[in-house]
């Protein structure tokens, strides 16, 4: 079913519809990614359960959130994992992980964008968020701090659409750069695809978010074949989830065309 809704008019996939006055942020070149200083544990270990509450409200009375398939995690229980998401959500998407998971804790891969405001910085690193490295040095800071997340059997959660398309109903295209995570430092791969559907007199669709995987590549092919084995299995579930969205609440449709998405 298709309501009149705002439209969107997009040039590429890679067009960001929800942007931060705080777009152009550096962060320092130490950045710690491996979480080792007391300041950023402590505050984890105080608002975390805050956090995992205003979570299970949102995403229950507000998103009217189900997850479907989350058994599927339970195969990979005792060790790290990958989690990859289409982005349809900017509040939703960053706590959704709280509602996935369950008691395993999350390291989330984020925009720097999002740390351009020091109030909400802190409460991205407490609930697991890290910022995409900027330089050679926070890159190798960043992947010391992955390998270690994923030794610690935490979840890696990706959204390898980059932007955030609110209650966008298809997958955009997946880079395989997205996936040379699981090939540098080896764990089992999930796709996780958010879809909407119609509620019953309610103008804001309910919200399902589907698991599947576990994933993994053969290790005979070089690394970027791996990452292409490894992408290709994850858009195809995405893809197939993405079928059961039954509601457009927001229109996409190309800058230079009229039609409808």
């Amino acid at each position: 079913m298709t309501a009149k809704k705002t439209v969107y008019y997009y040039q590429t996939f890679q067009d960001d519809f929800v942007t931060s006055p705080h777009q152009a942020v550096q962060l320092p070149a130490d950045f710690d990614y491996q979480r080792v200083r007391w300041g950023p544990k402590l505050r984890s270990w105080l608002l975390r359960p805050w956090l995992r509450l205003f979570s299970y409200g949102y995403q229950h009375l507000v998103l009217h959130l189900h997850v479907e398939n989350r058994q599927v995690l339970r195969q990979a229980q005792q060790q790290g994992i990958y989690l990859y998401s289409n982005h349809t959500q900017t509040m939703g998407d960053a706590f959704l992980a709280f509602m996935v998971l369950g008691r395993r804790r999350p390291w989330i891969i984020a925009s720097p964008a999002n740390w351009g405001l020091p109030g909400l910085r802190r409460i991205l690193a407490a609930g697991g968020a890290v910022p995409l490295p900027q330089g050679r040095q926070q890159f190798i800071n960043f992947q010391k701090g992955l390998a270690v997340a994923i030794q610690q059997g935490k979840a890696v959660l990706i959204y390898p659409e980059a932007h955030v398309w609110p209650y966008y109903t298809k997958i955009r295209p997946l880079p395989i750069a997205a996936f040379h995570y699981p090939t540098t430092t080896p764990a089992p791969v999930f796709a996780m695809t958010v879809t909407y559907q119609q509620r019953h007199w309610r103008q804001k669709p309910k919200r399902t978010v589907y698991l599947d995987g576990p994933f993994s590549a053969d290790q005979t092919l070089t690394r970027v074949e791996q990452q292409r084995q490894l992408r290709d299995q994850v858009a195809q579930a995405m893809v197939k989830r993405s079928q059961t969205n039954n509601y457009h609440y927001y229109h996409y449709q190309p800058a230079s065309t009229e039609k409808e998405d």
